[in-house]
C-alpha cells in the first residue's frame, strides 16, 4: 500500500505544479504544528487543573504533617511578656518513642513539650507547653514560635510547624 502511494506522489508536482505544491507543504507543515500544539496545551490544562505536573515524580504524594501549632493561630497577637499556652497536635502514638520540644525566637537549647494525648505520658497526638519567663517570653512586635517532633528510633521521622504571632501589649 505503501509503495502505491509513493508512486502516485510522483504526479503530484505534474498536477499541481512546484508552486502549488510548495504552497501546499507549507500549509502541511502549519496545520501540524497547530494540532500538535493543541494537544500538548490540552494536556498542560488538564494536569493543571487536576493538580498535578508532568515533571513531578513520585514525590508528588500529598504532604502529611507530622506535627502542628494549633495555639497560639498564626498571626495571633499575644501579650508582651505574660505566660503563654503553646499546644498542638502530631502524629505520635503512645508506642512510637517521639517527642515535642519548642523554641522560641530561637532562643536555645528547645524545651520539652509535654504530652496531653490519651495514651498517656508518652503519648504526643496532643501535647502542651508553658512558655513562662524561665524560658523566655514573648517580646514587642514579630515572635516566631517552632515545635520540633522527633522520634528516637527513627531520625527521618522529624518534623517541624512554626507559626508567626504578634506580641502586644494589653
Amino acid at each position: 500500500m505503501l509503495s502505491q502511494l509513493f508512486k502516485l506522489l510522483k504526479y503530484v508536482p505534474k498536477i499541481l505544479g512546484k508552486g502549488k505544491l510548495a504552497l501546499l507543504c507549507a500549509f502541511g507543515i502549519l496545520i501540524f504544528t497547530l494540532w500538535s500544539n493543541v494537544g500538548a496545551y490540552a494536556q498542560n490544562r488538564t494536569a493543571a487543573v487536576n493538580g498535578t505536573s508532568s515533571s513531578s515524580s513520585s514525590s508528588s504524594q500529598q504532604h502529611v504533617s507530622k506535627i502542628k501549632i494549633t495555639s497560639p493561630a498564626r498571626g495571633q497577637q499575644v501579650p508582651v511578656g505574660k505566660d503563654l499556652t503553646i499546644s498542638g497536635t502530631s502524629m505520635d502514638s503512645a508506642t512510637s518513642n517521639c517527642q515535642v520540644a519548642i523554641i522560641v525566637n530561637n532562643v536555645k537549647p528547645y524545651q520539652n513539650a509535654t504530652a496531653a494525648g490519651t495514651g498517656g505520658a508518652a503519648d504526643y497526638s496532643k501535647w502542651n507547653f508553658a512558655l513562662t519567663s524561665k524560658y523566655t517570653t514573648i517580646k514587642q512586635g514579630d515572635n516566631r514560635i517552632t515545635a520540633r517532633y522527633e522520634c528516637v528510633n527513627d531520625p527521618a521521622s522529624k518534623g517541624f510547624s512554626s507559626v508567626n504571632v504578634t506580641g502586644a501589649n494589653q
